[in-house]
């Protein structure tokens, strides 16, 4: 009798969340988070999405930027055309290589030295081999791992009690639809972008049992191919459904969610927003038919 009880339960939950879920769509959206004053830390900046992101969160007005990349020269040139447009912006710009753990823990230390404190972390650095699995050596392997998911663990130990402390914090992790399928000549990409997700999934579920979830918030970004020059040879033969994308557009899209008030609507999103649809449906089709399916839309980068 106490395990039918247990079940009804279960369903009347499921049914509660499910009515939300469906409130939610068709009630106005609130008015955005106000970012003012935020310390904001931001990997991979000097280029491609990062430096979008960098421009975007500059213009929201009040925004203290850290913005870590290992290219100087060309953080530099971001961080003077920041201060060109907000010139009095707090805007500190560090050197780092997000393979060495050692390096982000002193990175870390100056960051928090200057601003005191970090309200939002946006791990968005990233590279990519673009090889063939026969032809991708160790240290290849290493080095995607070590920037595109131990970097993510480093970083987010190093700000977490912080955030923990004061009750509130907003950790983002730009991930890929590799992290929630395949690609050819992306095989380490994929590994390493899966390990983001799935790590981001697992600490939610942490957060949760430390009564933590509401304060610190937790968003995962999963957007197809960016037109960054990462990857260097994308193609694809529908780009109406399968695009190759704007790297201000996701930008926009990532900004705009993260300043969403309801987070239980930010925790993973993928960009198009289409894209988590059909990639369940290749997770429930024969395995034959969607190789099909692949073959012909021709969404794919080419070998480095």
């Amino acid at each position: 009798m106490e395990r039918i009880k247990e079940f009804f339960l279960l369903i009347w939950n499921l049914l509660v969340v499910y009515f939300e879920i469906i409130r939610s769509w068709f009630e106005s959206e609130n008015e955005p988070r106000d970012f003012y004053g935020k310390v904001i830390v931001l990997t991979g900046s000097a280029q491609g999405l990062g430096r979008e992101m960098a421009l975007r969160l500059n213009r929201l007005g009040g925004v203290r930027l850290a913005l870590i990349d290992i290219d100087r020269n060309r953080n530099d040139e971001l961080i003077e055309r920041l201060k060109t447009e907000s010139p009095n912006a707090d805007i500190i710009g560090y050197e780092c290589d997000l393979s060495d753990s050692s390096d982000i823990d002193f990175c870390c230390g100056q960051i928090l030295k200057h601003f005191g404190r970090v309200d939002i972390l946006i791990n968005n650095a990233g590279i990519v081999q673009c090889k063939s699995f026969l032809e991708l050596e160790a240290k290849d392997i290493r080095r995607t791992f070590d920037v595109n998911v131990f970097a993510h663990f480093w970083l987010i130990k190093q700000f977490l009690p912080g955030m923990i402390d004061r009750g509130t914090g907003h950790i983002v992790a730009i991930a890929s639809a590799c992290g929630l399928s395949g690609k050819a000549n992306l095989v380490d990409y994929c590994a390493a972008k899966h390990a983001v997700v799935g790590m981001m999934t697992a600490f939610d579920c942490e957060l949760r049992q430390l009564n933590l979830d509401q304060q610190i918030r937790l968003t995962t970004v999963c957007p197809i191919t960016i037109a960054t020059g990462m990857f260097r040879y994308p193609t694809t033969r529908f780009s109406s459904l399968l695009p190759i994308l704007s790297p201000d557009k996701v930008a926009k899209t990532i900004i705009d969610t993260i300043r969403k008030s309801d987070p239980s609507s930010t925790f993973l999103i993928t960009i198009p927003s289409y894209t988590y649809w059909l990639i369940l449906i290749e997770k429930m089709i024969p395995r034959k038919a969607f190789a099909f399916i692949d073959q012909y839309l021709s969404y794919q980068v080419g070998k480095h």
